[in-house]
């Protein structure tokens, strides 16, 4: 039997590879500066990849695309507001 690493209900799968939050803790307690308190976020991504692949494909921009929760956005009220600029003026 290993080294038990961490509890299985803890770990997260990235592109096949199991990740346990105690070792991302490791490294960044052995590192100057980071705080006590630290929070791990994962995101949906697997869709994203392909979507942006297609925009880009038929814009020739890379767009950063962002998926968010259905029904998150208001499509009820008046004409949809489909273009957000957050550019810097």
């Amino acid at each position: 039997m290993g080294k038990v690493v961490g509890r299985t209900d803890d770990m997260f799968i990235i592109s096949g590879v199991n990740i346990f939050p105690s070792a991302i803790e490791k490294v960044l307690f052995e590192m100057e500066g980071v705080e006590f308190y630290y929070q791990i976020a994962l995101e949906l991504t697997a869709f994203e990849k392909p979507v942006t692949e297609r925009l880009c494909s038929a814009l020739l921009v890379r767009p950063k695309v962002r998926l968010i929760e259905p029904g998150a956005l208001d499509g009820t009220a008046g004409k949809a507001k489909r273009v957000v600029d957050e550019r810097p003026s």
